[in-house]
């Protein structure tokens, strides 16, 4: 064994690789393991002590033989994964082999909607009806005896891939095709046999993120959403740390969760929605909330959440104290207007300059692109940061306004 070197294991990154960077800053090497299946910044790969991509990382058995070789050669301080996809197999990893981790026989049901669903009934939380389908003539049968649009659902999954508002037979036909194609793509990490047709909950969208230790639940904030129209659910723009007459509700419901739920020992992501006197949790993620918000936490709070998260890993306990003085940040997400072929994004100020400012770009020159159908498909984002909201989101409005997207049209060819 090498005592020399600690050791975090970092089982596939949510936020393409960035953790990798606090980690280092902490004085620990990182092994990082991943499928090769999700986005990855690879500056980040000379910042690991090992780099190991092997697709069938998210089979447990495979990844037992990793973790137990290289816990022998390695001095292991902590193991953990900002991913939802292994957030089981991790977990029960951990548990395996003595690290702090999420309770692995409830982590199942987070990854599982259907799972979550029925979970969430035996424990008497409010939820949209639902049903679990294995082929099409199921899915029909439901949308003729409901009368009404369903919202299609992958039963794992995220960034809303897949996730479309259905009423006809056609729409629900060309869905299960994609979360099929999908499945295959991703080597069957999301599954393509199985699928979810779920009532349709119109509301208010919140997000809460959370720490939870050993020594107690740690609330960062709350995020609210706003959304594109259906029959798609992207992701448009939000900010944090949210606050309303709703927030109070939120985080009496999340602190429920937590302990109806026996979270465990680590970072979380509950979506809410508010429907009159109603609240609902849509969904938990086993992580914060996704790439690249981290950002925002970094900039509202004054701290460095990959850090926390680490030391929640290695520890077990929260270090997060509330700063006395929160900034509000803002994102702004800009999808494809038409489709076509992207040639660039113009920015007519050097806003990257800006200490308040963050521009990410997400597209190749020269890649095609269709009208936006999930999260994935964002093309830019606009993140600010400002000592209130509306300085913040005045500010991202501002940017939003010098932007030119150039994209290249070709006719269609009718044969």
């Amino acid at each position: 064994m090498n005592d020399h070197k600690e050791i975090v294991l970092l089982v596939e990154s949510g936020n393409h690789g960035c953790e990798i960077e606090a980690i280092r800053r902490q004085g620990y090497e990182v092994v990082y393991l991943t499928t090769g299946l999700l986005p990855f910044d690879f500056k980040y790969k000379c910042l690991c002590e090992r780099f190991i991509s092997d697709k069938k990382i998210y089979q447990t058995d495979v990844l037992d033989a990793y973790i137990k070789q290289l816990v022998q050669e390695y001095h292991v301080k902590a193991m953990y994964t900002t991913s939802d996809f292994l957030s089981y197999a991790v977990a029960f990893m951990a548990e395996k082999y003595g690290f702090w981790g999420l309770k692995p026989e409830w982590t199942k049901s987070y990854i599982k909607k259907h799972e979550f669903r029925k979970k969430q009934r035996e424990l008497g939380y409010n939820t949209p009806s639902f049903y679990i389908c294995h082929s099409l003539d199921e899915g029909i049968a439901v949308l003729k005896n409901e009368g009404k649009p369903m919202v299609f659902k992958p039963v794992n999954g995220n960034e809303s891939m897949g996730v479309k508002l259905v009423q006809t037979q056609l729409e629900l036909s060309e869905c299960i095709k994609n979360i099929k194609n999908i499945s295959r793509f991703t080597g069957q990490m999301i599954e393509g046999d199985i699928y979810l047709l779920e009532e349709y909950l119109e509301g208010d969208v919140y997000s809460c993120e959370f720490l939870n230790g050993k020594d107690g639940l740690s609330i960062l904030g709350i995020t609210n959403r706003q959304l594109s129209p259906p029959p798609f659910f992207i992701e448009l723009g939000y900010v944090f740390p949210f606050q309303n007459e709703c927030e109070q509700r939120i985080v009496n419901e999340t602190r429920r969760f937590v302990k109806d739920f026996k979270y465990g020992i680590g970072a979380g992501h509950i979506e809410f929605i508010v429907k009159e006197n109603n609240i609902y949790i849509l969904e938990i993620n086993p992580r914060i909330m996704g790439w690249p918000n981290y950002w925002m936490i970094n900039q509202s709070l004054g701290c460095d959440i990959f850090g926390l998260i680490n030391e929640l890993a290695i520890t077990g306990e929260t270090s997060y104290f509330p700063p006395k003085t929160k900034r509000v940040s803002c994102c702004i997400e800009v999808t494809p207007p038409i489709q076509g072929y992207i040639r660039d994004i113009r920015v007519k100020n050097d806003w990257a300059r800006h200490p308040d400012v963050k521009l990410i770009h997400q597209y190749q020159q020269g890649a095609f692109v269709r009208e936006a159908s999930s999260n994935g498909h964002i093309i830019s984002r606009i993140l600010t940061v400002g000592s209130t909201k509306r300085e913040a989101q005045e500010l991202a409005y501002q940017i939003l306004q010098d932007y030119e997207i150039h994209m290249i049209l070709k006719p269609e060819v009718h044969k």
